[in-house]
C-alpha cells in the first residue's frame, strides 16, 4: 500500500460520502459475517464500484483502495471487540453448540443458506442461521436470534430436539424446537482477529 493509495482513502473517509458503506462493512466484520480481509475488500470494492463516488487511486485501482478502507474498518472493530477478548462470549456458546452438533453427524453453517451448504446425505440433519441476520444482533444488548433446523437421514423433530440441548448445554438459553426453528437470546460479542498492520485513526 503506497502513499497515494493511503492518501485517497484517507480523503474519502474526511469526506463522509461512504461513511454509510465502511459503517455497514464494519457490522458485518463486528458480527462475523465476513472473516476474512480479502472478502473484506472484496465486498467494499464490488460496493464502491457500483457507488458515484471515485475511489480510485492515483494507479487508477479501486482494489487497492479498497483494501486500505477496509485494514482501517478491520482495525477499528478489532478496537471495538479488544474489550471482550479474553472473555467467553455468546458467540463462542453458539459456535460451541454446532461443534458439538458436528461431532454427532449434524452439519452446521453460520450466516449461510441450505443450497451454500455441503449437506451429505447420510448426514443425521442440518442447522443453520440464515445469511443476513447478523444485521439483527448487538453487541450492546441481547437480540434474539432463530436457528433453522432440518432432519436429513434422522426426523427432524430429534434433531431440533438435539440442537436444543446443545445449546443449553453450552450455557445458552435455547426455545424448546417449533416448525424447524429454535430462538436463543445473544449478546453477540464477535472475537475480531487482530490484523497485521492495521490501519486505525
Amino acid at each position: 500500500m503506497n502513499d497515494l493509495t493511503t492518501e485517497k482513502a484517507q480523503h474519502l473517509i474526511d469526506g463522509g460520502e461512504i461513511d454509510d458503506v465502511l459503517d455497514e462493512l464494519g457490522q458485518r466484520i463486528l458480527n462475523g459475517a465476513i472473516v476474512e480481509l480479502d472478502d473484506a475488500t472484496d465486498h467494499l470494492a464490488e460496493q464502491l464500484l457500483n457507488s458515484r463516488v471515485d475511489c480510485r487511486d492515483a494507479r487508477g485501482s479501486v482494489v487497492h483502495v479498497s483494501e486500505a478502507l477496509a485494514r482501517h474498518v478491520w482495525g477499528n472493530c478489532e478496537r471495538t471487540a479488544r474489550p471482550w477478548a479474553d472473555q467467553e462470549t455468546d458467540a463462542d456458546r453458539l459456535l460451541t453448540a454446532f461443534a458439538a452438533l458436528r461431532e454427532s453427524g449434524i452439519v452446521s453453517g453460520l450466516f449461510t443458506n441450505w443450497k451454500a451448504m455441503d449437506i451429505p446425505p447420510e448426514c443425521r440433519g442440518a442447522v443453520l442461521v440464515r445469511r443476513d441476520d447478523w444485521q439483527d444482533l448487538s453487541f450492546l444488548r441481547k437480540r434474539r436470534l432463530t436457528i433453522n433446523f432440518a432432519g436429513v437421514a434422522e426426523d427432524e423433530s430429534d434433531i431440533g430436539l438435539e440442537l436444543t440441548g446443545a445449546l443449553r448445554e453450552a450455557g445458552l438459553a435455547a426455545s424448546a424446537p417449533n416448525h424447524g426453528k429454535v430462538t436463543v437470546r445473544l449478546l453477540w460479542k464477535w472475537h475480531v482477529p487482530e490484523l497485521v498492520n492495521a490501519w486505525v485513526r
